[in-house]
């Protein structure tokens, strides 16, 4: 008796589990970003036969200030999405813009100095700071939405993985940073959102806000058998399925594992050469390599 009693409620459990399997899957929201089979990476002046040749690629990751929105429109007839580049937590010495947007207490600061990139060139913005986000968000709308752009492409994100390890700054970074996309989406709740690495804030946050990763230096941990690395690849693997984010990846080695491997999860892979880094487009290029 009692174990007819357990398969049955062995039965309405797996019917439930089922049930709430289908429900979430008819509930995913939509990822265009699932349709894009190749894609670029342009960070300089763009031309009219860099433009036409732009156009082949189904997503182009540009520097917005270069584009009008003209270009913009010209691509999106042509089906090729395009997302502006950003920078959340490294604010650019170049970027008077945005700096006469700031005031001192928008600077992540440690034992009362400003933090300053690994290259010493730059500033770190405190994310958590209401005001800075509103900064953010607002040249965000000028550089980027203003020129009718597919969405955004947040970079600098691995400053907030930076200080992992810090027991009081990472969390309150993590927040920070969840309150700025909660504010971004808000604003612009049907824009494309891609993060530059920071896995790690990926799996702890914004896998719950991006609609895509883009793992930039993207290399196998399979050739040196990183146990680490190979344990983060599946937990990303395993969010990216269960949140719908589209993983795209880059690798600048001259070897063909990382694209192999990035090609076998499914994920968009592009092979580059390290002394392009976004600055180089050959018109004759076409496909994932460069």
């Amino acid at each position: 008796m009692k174990s007819k009693l357990l398969i049955k409620i062995m039965l309405i459990l797996i019917v439930l589990c089922l049930i709430v399997i289908v429900y979430i899957n008819a509930n995913k929201k939509p990822n265009v970003l699932n349709d894009i089979s190749n894609y670029r990476i342009y960070y300089r002046k763009i031309d009219e036969d860099i433009l036409k040749s732009m156009s082949s690629y189904d997503l182009n990751i540009v520097e917005g200030s270069f584009f009008d929105s003209d270009d913009v429109e010209y691509l999106n007839e042509n089906g090729s999405k395009v997302v502006g580049y950003y920078s959340v937590m490294e604010i650019g010495s170049w970027d008077a813009d945005l700096i006469a947007k700031l005031d001192d207490m928008d600077y992540l600061k440690k034992d009362g100095v400003r933090v300053k990139s690994l290259s010493g060139s730059n500033y770190i913005g405190d994310i958590f700071k209401c005001h800075f986000q509103d900064a953010l968000i607002d040249s965000i709308s000028e550089r980027v939405m203003a020129k009718g752009m597919n969405g955004v492409f947040l970079d600098t994100v691995d400053w907030i993985d930076y200080y992992q390890k810090d027991e009081i700054l990472y969390p309150i970074l993590l927040k920070g940073y969840g309150e700025f996309l909660e504010k971004l989406k808000a604003r612009y709740p049907d824009i494309i959102v891609i993060q530059n690495r920071g896995i790690y804030a990926y799996e702890n946050l914004s896998c719950r806000y991006v609609d895509g990763i883009l793992w930039e230096n993207f290399s196998s941990p399979y050739i040196e058998d990183d146990e680490e690395a190979i344990d983060r690849l599946k937990k990303v693997r395993s969010l990216s399925r269960r949140y719908n984010t589209a993983i795209f990846t880059i690798s600048f080695d001259e070897g063909h594992e990382s694209e192999d491997l990035s090609t076998k999860l499914g994920w968009v892979h592009l092979q580059s050469q390290m002394e392009n880094r976004y600055s180089k487009w050959d018109i004759e290029t076409h496909g994932n390599g460069e």
